[in-house]
């Protein structure tokens, strides 16, 4: 092997060598990005999960407070009735086989004039449901029903919405 050849093999050599060095540093350099995106990845799951938390606690609290919402509306604007709370379907159709727990009712001496069902999502069309309504209807009575979750941090409670929808339902 003549000079010519030591020569080629040292710019090998060296080519190699820095081929090896290109490639151990384009590689520290992916895994420091991909360190980088799970980190953006993390703190942005750590925020969502964050605005989450706060949305829930916010839900939890207008949840709380709509049935306390919803007596204080019964009790100031239809407060020429007796308010009774947590009243089996049976006391409105002593025939009516199913239905209730009913959240309020509103009464005029011994005749109901109406019932309000506090309902939980989902529960709308249930028999629960079904059954005070169609006893609201043999009676009479006006009936009117409230999601639980139709409160929510986007669309906080409106008196003014629920006062009208109960007067419309209950006259």
């Amino acid at each position: 092997m003549g000079l010519f050849g030591k020569l080629l093999g040292a710019i090998s050599t060296a080519k190699n060598v820095a081929d090896k060095e290109h490639d151990r540093k384009e590689k520290k350099q992916a895994k420091a990005e991909a360190k980088a995106q799970a980190n953006a990845r993390d703190a942005a799951r750590a925020d969502r999960m964050e605005q989450y938390r706060e949305y829930s606690r916010k839900r939890e609290e207008i949840e709380a407070a709509l049935p306390g919402n919803i007596k204080e509306i019964l009790q100031t604007e239809f407060s020429r009735y007796e308010l009774k709370e947590n009243v089996p379907v049976t006391d409105i159709d002593p025939a009516q086989d199913f239905g209730g727990p009913i959240s309020f009712v509103l009464k005029s001496g011994s005749k109901v004039v109406g019932a309000i069902m506090l309902v939980e999502p989902g529960k709308k069309h249930t028999k629960t449901v079904h059954g005070v309504e169609l006893a609201c209807k043999k009676v009479g009575a006006g009936f009117a029903n409230f999601r639980t979750d139709f409160n929510n941090p986007d669309f906080p409670f409106s008196r003014e919405h629920a006062v009208a929808y109960l007067k419309k339902q209950i006259k």
